[in-house]
């Protein structure tokens, strides 16, 4: 009643079971276990990057070209319950607060959040 090497026939006693043997997926990355929605979010904001570079290490260099003091990164709201908890922060840059409308899931992906709305306000402006 089981597999035998060489045999072509699935599992069992009338063989209806499966022909290969069941496939493991190892999870490399270190964010946990998510639903698809919070997935799809966090490579959404991955792939948002300005010129080949994170926009909060682009928004430092930036700052940086211009002479401006460094970046400062602020908690503004954090809230939800144990399990769904949500962020806000935002940044301030040359003296001007940048706040993002959305929340985020965590608070490196908020991070990047507030350099993404600094980074489009500051391309308006000049």
């Amino acid at each position: 009643m089981g597999w035998k090497e060489g045999e072509q026939v699935g599992i069992g006693s009338a063989n209806p079971g499966l022909m290969k043997p069941i496939e493991i997926v190892m999870k490399n990355d270190r964010r946990g276990l998510q639903t698809s929605e919070e997935s799809l979010r966090m490579i959404n904001i991955e792939k948002r990057i300005y010129k080949g570079q994170h926009p909060v290490s682009y928004l430092i260099i930036f700052c940086l070209k211009r002479r401006w003091l460094m970046p400062e990164f602020e908690l503004v709201d954090e809230g939800g319950p144990p399990h769904m908890k949500f962020f806000i922060y935002k940044v301030r840059v040359n003296g001007v607060d940048y706040q993002p409308a959305t929340s985020s899931c965590n608070k490196k992906s908020a991070k990047v959040e507030a350099a993404i709305c600094c980074l489009q306000k500051i391309d308006h402006l000049g």
